[in-house]
């Protein structure tokens, strides 16, 4: 996919540079599909209701944002009830685990790459 960018060059005349744009639309089922380019990943995550995302402790700095439903975040032992427009951010080494609340639970999270591979870009599972 693309998108148009339009501003003004050095003289005011008005010009557009085509930009590369991916997008990975929010999930209807249980899952995850996500966005990898350059030193960023950002996956959508779909939580079933009542389900959990066990514990792992964090190898790098992340941040999740709540796109929907609800749930229960605990990291280092200390519970944080997750609703939508949430953000948080969780440190490289904490341990975190997440339960889905009686809606399920949807959350975007972002953090550095693990390669930077450009050839992973694109939404997928």
């Amino acid at each position: 996919m693309s998108s148009e960018s339009v501003g003004n060059d050095a003289e005011g005349d008005r010009v557009g540079a085509a930009m590369a744009l991916d997008v990975c639309e929010p999930l209807d089922e249980p899952g995850s599909a996500g966005l990898a380019v350059g030193a960023l990943n950002a996956t959508n995550v779909h939580v079933a209701a009542g389900s959990d995302l066990p514990t792992a402790v964090l190898d790098r700095d992340v941040a999740l944002v709540v796109t929907g439903g609800g749930g229960v975040l605990v990291v280092d032992q200390v519970e944080q009830e997750l609703t939508p427009g949430m953000t948080v951010i969780m440190r490289a080494g904490s341990a975190r685990s997440i339960h889905a609340g009686q809606h399920g639970l949807q959350v975007t999270t972002a953090h550095a790459r693990r390669s930077n591979d450009a050839s992973e870009l694109g939404c997928g599972p």
